[in-house]
């Protein structure tokens, strides 16, 4: 009777080892080798966290306006009169100062509103910005917006893409600067500017660089990076 007793304990024993061998063989085997399932919801996973969205500014007049609002520095508050009267440059000089050190700056827009004695700027004139290289007198007919009214010159530059000449002679050649490269290379950028007319009442009546931020290491874009100028 014992002798048949101990043999039912190790049947029941076997049987409850095999069940856990078995449960832990499946457990283990989608460890390794995980089900469709799992696997894309990993794959979904991993992707999300790589996505590297392109953060980008459209080429017009009303997508400046837009993030103009939201995000933009004036380099000269009122009305500046600033020019080459009487062949004596009288300019201005703006520091900016680049905060978050989480993002930097992906694109933008640099916007530019002149006039001389209430008229727009003449084809022999235009206007000097340069944050100490890479800048001079722009020139306007590489400006995506180029509108002279009666009143005043406006221009609209991509921040990516100013096009100028390092001097007011018009046969020098014509350059391309990347403003987003340099404005994220140093904490501080330091730019002198005016107007180049004869005209004593020429004037900056708008100079605005409208900006959007991005994390480098998402590629996505933030609110967290600050253009401001030092006072």
């Amino acid at each position: 009777m014992k002798n048949n007793f101990k043999s039912i304990v190790k049947a029941f024993l076997l049987i409850a080892v095999s069940i856990l061998f078995v449960v832990f063989s499946v457990w283990l085997a989608e460890k390794v080798n995980p089900s469709k399932d799992q696997f894309k919801d990993v794959a979904n996973q991993v992707i999300k966290q790589i996505e590297n969205p392109t953060v980008s500014c459209p080429r017009d007049f009303d997508s400046f306006k837009s993030l103009k609002d939201k995000s933009s520095i004036e380099l000269l508050g009122d009305r500046t009169f600033v020019n080459a009267y009487n062949g004596f440059i009288e300019d201005r000089t703006v520091v900016v100062n680049r905060y978050g050190s989480n993002s930097k700056v992906a694109c933008g827009y640099l916007y530019i509103r002149v006039q001389k004695s209430g008229k727009p700027l003449d084809y022999w004139e235009d206007f000097y910005l340069s944050p100490g290289v890479f800048g001079g007198h722009l020139v306007s007919e590489g400006a995506v917006v180029n509108h002279n009214t009666g009143d005043y010159t406006e221009v609209l530059f991509p921040l990516g893409e100013i096009v100028y000449r390092e001097t007011k002679n018009r046969s020098n050649p014509i350059m391309v600067a990347d403003w987003v490269a340099l404005l994220n290379v140093s904490n501080k950028t330091i730019f002198t500017t005016y107007v180049n007319s004869l005209d004593r009442n020429s004037s900056i009546d708008e100079l605005v660089i409208a900006y959007k931020c991005v994390n480098p290491d998402t590629g996505k874009q933030t609110s967290d990076c600050l253009l401001e100028i030092e006072k």
